[in-house]
């Protein structure tokens, strides 16, 4: 278990390498302004169109972020031959796949919990109320993005990072 959990740490800290929190300010700001545009005309729908708006663009960042890492990162490591290192160690492929997972996991939840923070504070602005519906959405979005990198690392271990971003 300590060796999932080791490599699901290095995965996580290999994608904020890969400065996936510069997708995540970018689609946050991006969530306000389309927000911040399309209140004006939503006719007493305003929280509806937030809502949708902020969980739509919660599941696009997390689908560019799932793409670019999951197929990238274990392209690039098969490519520096970091698995063959690990996989000579007394690691069961199992646990290497596993942990893999726990940080594109990792990272996912980070996505998601800052992600939903954008149209809880939209909201809490227009109707002056805090609601919870931003969080079962993002709730059901990040199951949606678990299994999508569950496919994707699939895909992308033996059919290569190409494939695997056409097939998603």
């Amino acid at each position: 278990m300590r060796v999932i959990v080791a490599i699901g740490v290095h995965t996580f800290r290999e994608a904020m390498r890969a400065q996936v929190l510069y997708v995540l300010a970018g689609s946050g700001l991006l969530l306000m302004g389309g927000a911040a545009l399309l209140a004006p005309i939503a006719l007493g729908q305003v929280d509806r169109i937030v809502l949708d708006l902020g969980l739509t663009g919660m599941s696009l960042a997390g689908l560019l972020v799932l793409t670019m890492l999951c197929t990238t990162h274990l392209a690039r490591e098969i490519e520096r031959r970091t698995t063959d290192v690990l996989l000579s160690k007394p690691i069961r492929r199992a646990d290497y796949v596993l942990g893999k997972y726990l940080g594109f996991v990792l990272t996912l939840a980070l996505l998601v919990v800052v992600l939903t923070d954008f149209p809880s504070l939209a909201l809490y602005t227009v109707t002056g109320d805090v609601m919870v519906r931003p969080l079962f959405g993002a709730g059901m979005v990040f199951v949606e993005l678990s299994m999508l990198a569950a496919l994707l690392l699939f895909l992308a271990g033996f059919a290569g990072p190409l494939v695997a971003a056409f097939v998603l």
